[in-house]
C-alpha cells in the first residue's frame, strides 16, 4: 500500500458517487497533463450521453507524473456492457489520443464498494 500527498484533484460528476455500486480504481503515468485536461473538457459531454453509467470519478496526480483516477458505475454489469460499445468516430479519436497521453499501468476493480459521503 502507497500513500500519496496532492492538491492537484480534478472531479467529474454526472451523478450521485454515493450510488455506485461498482468502483474502478486506475493507476499509471501521465505524459502530458495539460492536454489530457483538454480532453477530458471536450470528451465530457459526449461521454456523459454514451456512458450513463458512469456516475463520475475523481482524479489525482502525484509527483513523477503518476496518476490513480476511480471511476464510480451504477453497476459493474453496466461499466462492462458500455465500455465494449462501438464509440462515434470523433469520439473513438479523443478515447485514442486519451490512451496515450494517459498511460493505464493497473486496474483494481471493487465489485461491492461501500461508500459514505463526509
Amino acid at each position: 500500500m502507497r500513500f500519496h500527498d496532492t492538491d492537484d484533484v480534478q472531479l467529474i460528476t454526472h451523478g450521485d458517487l454515493d450510488n455506485a455500486h461498482f468502483v474502478q480504481v486506475m493507476e499509471g503515468h501521465v505524459l502530458d497533463k495539460s492536454r489530457h485536461h483538454e480532453l477530458e473538457l471536450e470528451a465530457d459531454p459526449l461521454l456523459a450521453k454514451m456512458r450513463p453509467e458512469l456516475l463520475g470519478a475523481v482524479k489525482a496526480y502525484f509527483t513523477d507524473n503518476e496518476f490513480a483516477e476511480i471511476a464510480y458505475f451504477t453497476s459493474e454489469a453496466d461499466a462492462r456492457r458500455n465500455e465494449g460499445r462501438e464509440m462515434p468516430p470523433e469520439m473513438a479519436a479523443k478515447f485514442a489520443e486519451w490512451e496515450k497521453v494517459m498511460k493505464v499501468e493497473r486496474y483494481i476493480d471493487i465489485t461491492d464498494p461501500w461508500l459514505v459521503s463526509a
